[in-house]
């Protein structure tokens, strides 16, 4: 009950795979799943990002299996990492975070070229850990998958522009990593699409072009795979990352569009202007020959959101997001607490300082082994490169320092994204420790320094530390106790229910129950079905919402009094969503309060408590 919402929505398949008598028996389950949208049979692995759960389930049951083993050979007891399948999968997930620390870093070293980089961007991530992510109270987050190979991704893509060295072991780790975020969560389609923007628009400033091909082959290999493995899920097969990488890559001339290339881009003159339009043709293009063929309206929720933030417009699925803080806009007091730690000043900072140190040339004469003659377009190494006849930065830091900028942007416009932010600012002030950009300062002052930024930031980022390690917290519900176990022992198996998503998803992963909708709200079908089911939220004719609700085939309803009764803010109520999508009788009674206040007809009440109203759905009216 604790994993509440997607959360527990997510957790429900693992514990079906661990509960599963075999892997032949639990991929079928998940293949044809009739549990999680009831009504409509439907494969778990293309609608929802489960590969983590199926993994992680199926190593646990292999664990098992193998201490089992042992202890019947004599070896000990069972662990208790063995015996309980939650520890199992809670832990693995604390480890993921860990490790994400780690890669950070190995980032600020990279990036820096300086231990000491690694250490003041890893002082960074845990001086600001409340800003940085979530996993310590929700752990069952996409995120909480998906971020840690973002990041190890863009590492690797960092190493590649720093070295030039586009290795296979090099190019198979950005593959692996890209693939691997694509299963785990939804949101990182977005994230390549910005980042093959970038790379492109600084290989018109930075002359990196056989590399940039080999890095969109990457991410073609990269989608392909993942395609495959998501069974072409409509969503990701039309979502703006294949849009902007097909576009791209005709726009670089990458060997397999080339002769698309040629035709898009014959009349017109300026190098970078022809690139750019080609690129830009040839995204529209791909849009709306996948939309002639495919036509998918999975991701118009997505538009409906990003067009909520720049004007008025409202609807029921922006709504549902916007009211939530998770999707609101960046608080101002996240900028005052980057402050206080000195992260965004120093992130900030670092962009000017490295542009400005750049043009001042080393004293240093330049060693033999910096220039490197089998490096792509013979490039050096260092940040003496050339943009139009001119020094420039090196160009691993402007990406990043780019893409930290577009993170900012993400985050400002849904908070929940600066967990891409605050990390990656991270990252950047680690280049206030590299020797080479800072070399006009000798070596025992640059450090004084650099001691001298730690402790200002240690004034301010301890404390912060103090607070989350020594918070404490719980979780009870009893009433959604009594609601769940009245279920499990009243209610057939196979009897289906519907009602808010968060409720549904605890329902599903402790009673075991169908549900009708869920929290997953990625999809046309199940958003339709949603915005029938809230109905009984707001006020309207019961009969005509029993008529709904048994066309969808929900045998029971479940109504809680935190949506009938709760006062959100301003604009924000269940009534301000619902009249979006449906011209309300005010005058009417709202359906869920006539449910609390015993005037349930034609549906029957089978269980009520202060919270919780569980109806039973008229068969007919």
């Amino acid at each position: 009950m604790s994993l509440r919402t997607e959360q527990g929505f997510y957790y429900s398949f693992y514990k079906e795979v661990v509960s599963s008598t075999g892997v032949s028996s639990a991929f079928r389950a998940l293949l044809k799943d009739n549990k999680s949208e009831y009504g409509t049979t439907i494969n778990s692995f293309e609608r929802f990002n489960i590969y983590p759960e199926f993994v992680l389930g199926l190593t646990y049951k292999f664990i098992l299996t193998m201490v089992n083993m042992t202890d019947h050979l004599g070896f000990g007891p069972l662990p208790i990492l063995a015996m309980n399948p939650m520890y199992f999968y809670l832990f693995t997930i604390f480890g993921i975070a860990g490790w994400c620390s780690g890669v950070t870093f190995k980032f600020g070293s990279l990036l820096s070229d300086s231990f000491i980089g690694g250490i003041l961007a890893l002082v960074c991530f845990y001086y600001n850990i409340a800003h940085a992510t979530r996993v310590q109270w929700a752990p069952g987050l996409r995120e909480c998958f998906g971020y840690p190979f973002i990041l190890l991704q863009t590492y690797y893509i960092t190493k590649i522009l720093k070295t030039r060295s586009c290795s296979d072991f090099n190019m198979v780790s950005v593959v692996a990593c890209t693939v691997t975020a694509n299963l785990s969560w939804q949101f990182s389609q977005f994230i390549w699409s910005t980042q093959v923007t970038l790379l492109f628009i600084l290989s018109m400033l930075y002359d990196f072009t056989e590399t940039l091909q080999k890095l969109l082959l990457c991410h073609l290999v990269s989608f392909t795979i993942s395609a495959v493995l998501l069974c072409f899920n409509k969503l990701f097969i039309t979502s703006l990352y294949p849009t902007v990488l097909v576009g791209i890559c005709i726009a670089s001339g990458l060997p397999t569009f080339k002769k698309y290339s040629r035709w898009l881009s014959r009349s017109i003159a300026t190098t970078s202007i022809k690139r750019i339009s080609t690129a830009i043709f040839g995204s529209v293009l791909f849009k709306f020959v996948m939309f002639l063929f495919i036509g998918s309206k999975d991701g118009d929720h997505v538009w409906s959101i990003l067009r909520s933030k720049f004007t008025d417009y409202q609807d029921f699925d922006s709504m549902l997001y916007t009211c939530t803080p998770e999707f609101d806009f960046l608080p101002l007091s996240t900028f005052v607490d980057l402050c206080q730690t000195l992260l965004l000043p120093s992130a900030y900072l670092a962009g000017p300082l490295v542009l400005f140190l750049s043009l001042i040339p080393s004293a240093a004469p330049a060693k033999q082994e910096d220039f490197e003659e089998g490096n792509d377009e013979g490039i050096h190494k260092d940040s003496d490169s050339k943009v139009f006849g001119s020094p420039c930065p090196d160009l691993a830091f402007v990406y990043n320092y780019g893409q930290a900028f577009v993170y900012v942007v993400l985050a400002i416009l849904v908070m929940r994204l600066k967990l891409f932010m605050t990390p990656h600012l991270c990252v950047v002030a680690s280049v206030l420790a590299s020797r080479k950009v800072f070399h006009v300062l000798s070596k025992t002052l640059h450090f004084s320094l650099i001691a001298l930024l730690l402790a200002a930031m240690s004034v301010k980022g301890i404390e912060n530390l103090k607070i989350e390690v020594y918070r404490e917290g719980f979780y009870q519900n009893p009433q959604q106790m009594e609601l769940f176990e009245y279920i499990s022992s009243s209610t057939n198996p196979n009897d289906s229910f519907a009602g808010a998503m968060s409720i549904m998803a605890n329902l599903k992963l402790s009673t075991g129950r169908p549900i009708v909708n869920h929290p997953h709200y990625e999809n046309e079908e199940i958003r339709l079905k949603t915005r029938k089911i809230y109905r009984a939220f707001g006020p309207g004719s019961k009969e005509q919402l029993g008529e709904e609700l048994r066309d969808l085939q929900v045998k029971y309803l479940v109504v809680d009094a935190l949506h009938c009764y709760s006062e959100m803010r301003r604009g924000c109520s269940i009534m301000d969503v619902l009249n979006t999508e449906y011209e309300l009788n005010k005058s009417m009674s709202v359906i869920c309060e006539e449910f609390f206040e015993g005037n349930p007809t034609p549906f029957e009440v089978v269980f009520q408590n202060e919270a919780y109203s569980v109806l039973k759905v008229p068969k007919n009216i």
